[in-house]
């Protein structure tokens, strides 16, 4: 079930994609890293994590995100990628 909700929404998929290929990712990195997507749809989307606990912050600001370890530890056995990570220095 939740293998469905992720990859039916794009926005939650390519976030999801960049917060299993970096692990622990600061949010402004994931702002620029969020290719095609707003900072709006980008804080909607944490904050579906959240809603579900599937995402932690960490900081003392709590200016990073990572997946809970269940979760990226399972997506990451899923192979789940895509192609929508860009590299933000490009």
């Amino acid at each position: 079930m939740l293998m469905e909700d992720i990859k039916q929404d794009e926005p939650v998929a390519d976030i999801v994609s960049i917060l299993v290929e970096f692990g622990i990712i600061s949010l402004s990195l994931l702002y620029e890293t969020a290719k095609g997507h707003s900072q709006e749809t980008v804080d909607d989307v944490i904050s579906k994590l959240d809603g579900r606990s599937l995402v932690e912050f960490i900081g003392t600001n709590q200016e990073n995100i990572q997946l809970t370890d269940s979760l990226r530890s399972f997506l990451l056995r899923q192979n789940f990628e895509s192609s929508q990570v860009q590299d933000p220095v490009a």
